[in-house]
């Protein structure tokens, strides 16, 4: 098994109101990265996406708390 690297490792995911394949890609992201790095975040800017707090809850019960993925709120949509 090849070595993780130690560098601190951010990706930053924008959702764009597809949810229904938001949720398998960041699940996905993070295993990845998890894999290949020792430490590593994913930060997910909602741009107002009205199922956010549905994707939220499947995180929290697919993903250790001691993961980080942080979810920043957009009150309203501001585009890439």
């Amino acid at each position: 098994m090849s070595k993780k690297e130690s560098a601190f490792v951010s990706a930053v995911v924008y959702s764009s109101g597809n949810s229904e394949q938001l949720l398998p890609f960041v699940i996905d992201l993070f295993g990845e990265m998890k894999k290949h790095f020792v430490n590593c975040e994913i930060v997910l800017v909602d741009n107002c996406n009205p199922n956010m707090d549905i994707i939220k809850n499947t995180l929290t019960s697919k993903i250790s708390a001691n993961d980080s993925i942080t979810i920043v709120h957009m009150s309203e949509v501001q585009g890439l």
